[in-house]
């Protein structure tokens, strides 16, 4: 199964021409505290099991960075606690040790759609930037285990409710939980169709494997300048650069010679979340 995957980008960064993936080799991992959706990765409704005992790994996982005996002494004090007592502390401890796990890890976000015309608005800085497309082989983690030190590939699930989480069990699965994180987002964004690559120890700019990249699109109101340097761009890496254009009587995003468009982006995200090939267990 081959994925064909879209990044839009800005012109610029940080003042300059926003061409890291040509300058550099690489693509950029965003911590998820600077995600513009409040509820992204955040931390969701939790749980406390009936008997208090089940706490106990959970505890020891949060506790134990301080010594084996503060943890020892904070357990006998917190059994004794109401259950809303209990509650509100693990609440907090959890949240601390959601919100520090956030910082150490990156986030690199596709779409399965290349012609959007709210994402060229508000990722391409109103279709003044470009997108490129990435295509992505799911099977080839399975036999190249160095892929997932670029990032492990999670397509995004849309629901209306945020996942609760029984705080029990999430020593006994940790790698699952983050991975539930960056899985799931508001319905509101499903117009996105995303695909995320979760790296678990690393933010910011990382190398792209060369091989992905596929093709370049100019936006339509992408200024000369940085369209010629698009242009050289993609005749120095052979790879076909595309322009968009209006649509002659549609509200629509055309891209004449991708041949990919958004309805068949839909169809293949949704062989992919059905097939469940990407999830974690």
């Amino acid at each position: 199964m081959k994925l064909d995957l879209f990044k839009y980008y800005s012109p610029t960064y940080e003042g300059k021409d926003n061409l890291a993936f040509h300058e550099k080799g690489q693509i950029y991992f965003q911590q998820p505290l600077k995600f513009n959706d409040p509820w992204d990765c955040r931390a969701p409704i939790i749980s406390i099991p009936r008997q208090i005992s089940y706490l106990k790994d959970f505890h020891y996982y949060i506790t134990i960075r301080h010594g084996a005996d503060f943890a020892n002494s904070e357990w006998e004090k917190t059994k004794k606690l109401s259950r809303a007592e209990i509650r509100d502390k693990y609440k907090i401890l959890f949240e601390e040790a959601l919100a520090n796990m956030r910082q150490r890890i990156g986030v690199f976000s596709l779409s399965f759609i290349p012609d959007n015309e709210l994402m060229w608005a508000h990722y391409a800085i109103s279709h003044s930037g470009y997108m490129l497309q990435f295509q992505i082989v799911p099977e080839d983690y399975f036999v190249n285990p160095t892929l997932k030190d670029i990032g492990i590939p999670i397509p995004v699930i849309y629901k209306k409710e945020r996942t609760t989480l029984n705080i029990a069990s999430y020593y006994s699965n940790r790698e699952k939980r983050m991975y539930d994180l960056i899985r799931y987002k508001s319905e509101a964004w499903k117009y996105e169709h995303e695909l995320r690559l979760l790296n678990v120890t690393t933010c910011g700019f990382l190398d792209m494997p060369q091989a992905w990249l596929k093709s370049i699109t100019v936006g339509l109101a992408t200024k000369n300048e940085l369209k010629e340097k698009l242009k050289s761009i993609g005749h120095e890496l052979n790879v076909p650069v595309f322009f968009a254009k209006i649509h002659e009587s549609n509200y629509q995003v055309e891209i004449p010679g991708l041949d990919i468009k958004g309805i068949d982006g839909r169809r293949k995200y949704e062989e992919l979340v059905a097939s469940k090939v990407l999830e974690l267990k």
